[in-house]
């Protein structure tokens, strides 16, 4: 998902440490590096992801990729309706865990913070920037930011999505606020 957010170009070996830096804490394990250029590998034959740019480490050329016009679409609509997939996190128990964190704890309100201003100006046209004490002082921990976000998508969508129900919202007398 971190090929999605505008202007992100990862290697390989970038996009795991990304989500060893991302993932949720209680999470013990995460896939090898192999199996994130196996997925690559995948994602490229598909037509999803294909190389931006690509620089030298240590003696061989580290690819940088980046999402296809169809991958973006493929993006856009796994963002927008994962949770009629019925995936709701356990946002108890993350918030916890989260809470607890000492060590990535600022990185990932600044993280959140991006995303929380980057929703809002898609979403509801809101450009509104937040310095790190205003963020601080509206959330609890960086997964609160998350859930929040969470769930202003998904009242975004889920109106979106009864919008095609017009008449039989109108006959049950429900308004969509």
């Amino acid at each position: 998902m971190s090929l999605g957010k505008s202007g992100i170009f990862l290697s390989g070996k970038q996009l795991h440490e990304f989500a060893e830096e991302h993932k949720i804490c209680s999470e013990k394990t995460l896939p090898t590096i192999q199996a994130f250029y196996n997925a690559i590998k995948s994602l490229k034959k598909s037509g999803l992801i294909t190389i931006n740019s690509t620089s030298k480490k240590r003696n061989f050329d580290e690819s940088l990729w980046e999402l296809t016009p169809e991958g973006k679409k493929v993006y856009d609509n796994i963002s927008n309706v994962y949770s009629i997939i019925e995936y709701v996190p356990n946002w108890y128990e993350i918030n916890t865990y989260c809470s607890e964190c000492k060590d990535h704890k600022q990185k990932c309100f600044e993280d959140y913070k991006v995303d929380l201003e980057n929703v809002l100006k898609k979403n509801y046209g809101e450009d509104k920037v937040f310095s790190n004490w205003e963020i601080q002082e509206l959330f609890t921990s960086p997964k609160n930011i998350q859930e929040f976000i969470f769930w202003i998508i998904m009242f975004k969508e889920s109106k979106r999505q009864l919008a095609k129900f017009e008449k039989q919202l109108e006959k049950l007398k429900i308004k969509l606020e």
